[in-house]
């Protein structure tokens, strides 16, 4: 685990979101927000750190059996009801507030794009130094949308992508779109490898919450503190945790 490395790549995505040119911009962006840059810096390393220790000491030991993922789903089935939809990236080269002398350079811009992606460039990477949308610093993730959702437009450029397929370029009002076919899903209850993933994080996430508490309950009562006379201790562990 090199919390650094993780440091310095999150902050060169935050610039890249903020749409920043470098990252002594970004420096300057922090300070103008009363925040000192290496304190900034500093609380994502510990944000990285305690995810760490976390998944280490506790995480780990979560383990979601194929047989209870099966139950889940078995017994679940109303609650997984999908809608009909598609998930989607994206890269938008805006064209908004942009005069007519400027438009053939975006197009060309990204017809140059296009071409990388259709030529199996990774597509998130190219969204992130490309794209002007807020979607950039996550790769140009969108997410699911249903279908009864998407514009007439964009419905009819992706009508027949199938999964990791490409679109062509989509002028729209805010600008010149790209978009790649991740999943579709089709509405009624989904199959079981269609959802497993979900579940399993569903329940591991319902297991890590109490274990978690189990964790930090166990590290303070070794940690021997000793609350003077007058003095609350605000993180005292309730009764029902410490008894043993």
């Amino acid at each position: 685990m090199n919390a650094d490395t993780d440091v310095i790549k999150r902050l060169d995505e935050i610039r890249q979101s903020m749409n920043l040119p470098s990252m002594e911009a970004l420096e300057e962006a922090v300070a103008s927000q009363g925040m000192i840059y290496e304190d900034f810096k500093q609380n994502l390393r510990d944000s990285f750190l305690t995810q760490w220790v976390i998944q280490r000491e506790v995480g780990s030991r979560i383990q979601v059996t194929p047989e209870e993922i099966k139950v889940y789903y078995d017994a679940h089935q109303q609650d997984l009801v999908q809608p009909d939809g598609v998930e989607l990236q994206q890269i938008l080269i805006s064209t908004e507030a942009k005069s007519a002398e400027e438009l053939p350079a975006l197009r060309q811009k990204a017809a140059e794009v296009l071409a990388k992606a259709k030529a199996d460039e990774d597509f998130a990477e190219l969204a992130r130094k490309n794209s002007n949308d807020a979607s950039a610093s996550r790769g140009g993730t969108v997410g699911f949308i249903e279908s009864a959702s998407l514009s007439p437009e964009i419905a009819a450029a992706i009508a027949s992508l199938g999964k990791n397929e490409i679109s062509e370029i989509i002028e729209t009002r805010y600008g010149l779109m790209i978009l790649k076919v991740l999943s579709r899903t089709q509405a009624g209850v989904p199959t079981l490898p269609e959802v497993e993933a979900r579940i399993h994080e569903r329940l591991y996430l319902e297991r890590i919450q109490p274990a978690l508490r189990e964790y930090l309950a166990r590290l303070r009562q070794e940690s021997f503190l000793s609350i003077k006379p007058g003095y609350v201790d605000s993180g005292a562990i309730p009764a029902q945790a410490s008894a043993r």
